[in-house]
C-alpha cells in the first residue's frame, strides 16, 4: 500500500489511537511500526492473534508495568561489562513481569483455545533464582542489603563497632570533669564525614584536635 493511500485512510491517526492502549514504551514503538499487509496467510494469522487477545481480555486482563528500553543494558552484558544497581533492578522487573505473564496465561486456562498466543507466552524467559538473589541483595537504587554477601555484612558490623567506639570516646570527652567546660554543647555531630564535638572559641587552644568546621556562633568542631 502506497503512502497516498495510507494518508487518505488516515492510517497514522488509527495508530495514534491504538497507541493510547499501550502500557509500555516498547509497545508504543511496535504500534507505530505496524504496516498494512496484503498477504492472505499473514492477515489470517494476525486476525487469529486479535481474536485470541480479545478472548483473553474478556476473561481477565493481564497486569503490565512499563518496561523501558534495555538495549544499552544488553550491550553492556554482551561486552562482559558490569551493571549498576538501577540496571539490575530494571532487568529484575522484566523477569518479574515475564513470570507474572506466564502465570497469568497458563494458570487454569484451556491452552488449546489459544494456539497462537501460546507460541508467544511459551517463549517468555523466567528465572526465579535471579529474582530471589536480587531481592535478597538490593533494597532500592541506593541501598545494598547486608544479606548481599557475608563479607559485606562483616564489614558493616565492624564499621558499626568502630563508630560506637568513637562515639563512646567522644561522649566520655564531653561529659568528663576535665573537658566538659570546653564544650559548647554536649552533642556529637558530623562534619566532613567525621564525628566531632563543638568547642567554645576561647578554649580552642586547650583541646588537641583538628578544626573541621566553624559555625556562625564561632564554636570550633574538633575530633
Amino acid at each position: 500500500m502506497n503512502l497516498k493511500c495510507i494518508e487518505k485512510l488516515e492510517y497514522l491517526t488509527i495508530l495514534d489511537k491504538l497507541s493510547t492502549f499501550c502500557v509500555t514504551d516498547l509497545g508504543k514503538t511496535l504500534c507505530y511500526n505496524l504496516k498494512p499487509n496484503c498477504n492472505r496467510d499473514t492477515v489470517l494469522k494476525l486476525l487469529q492473534e486479535t481474536l485470541e487477545a480479545t478472548l483473553l481480555l474478556t476473561e481477565n486482563a493481564p497486569y503490565f508495568v512499563n518496561i523501558g528500553n534495555i538495549d544499552y543494558i544488553l550491550k553492556i552484558l554482551q561486552s562482559d561489562g558490569s551493571l549498576n544497581i538501577a540496571s539490575i533492578l530494571q532487568l529484575t522487573q522484566i523477569l518479574k513481569t515475564s513470570a507474572d505473564l506466564k502465570n497469568y496465561f497458563y494458570n487454569e486456562r484451556d491452552i488449546n483455545k489459544f494456539p497462537t498466543s501460546d507460541s508467544y507466552f511459551s517463549k517468555l524467559y523466567t528465572n526465579p533464582s535471579i529474582i530471589k538473589a536480587v531481592e535478597n541483595s538490593i533494597l532500592d537504587e541506593n541501598t545494598i542489603l547486608d544479606s548481599a554477601s557475608s563479607k559485606l555484612s562483616s564489614i558493616r558490623k565492624e564499621k558499626k563497632k568502630l563508630e560506637d567506639t568513637i562515639k563512646d570516646k567522644l561522649n566520655g570527652f564531653i561529659h568528663s570533669s576535665t573537658y566538659s567546660k570546653y564544650v559548647q554543647e554536649s552533642v556529637i555531630t558530623i562534619r566532613n564525614n567525621r564525628y566531632v564535638v563543638p568547642i567554645k572559641d576561647e578554649y580552642r587552644s586547650m583541646v588537641k584536635g583538628f578544626i573541621h568546621d566553624v559555625s556562625a556562633s564561632r564554636f570550633y568542631c574538633f575530633y
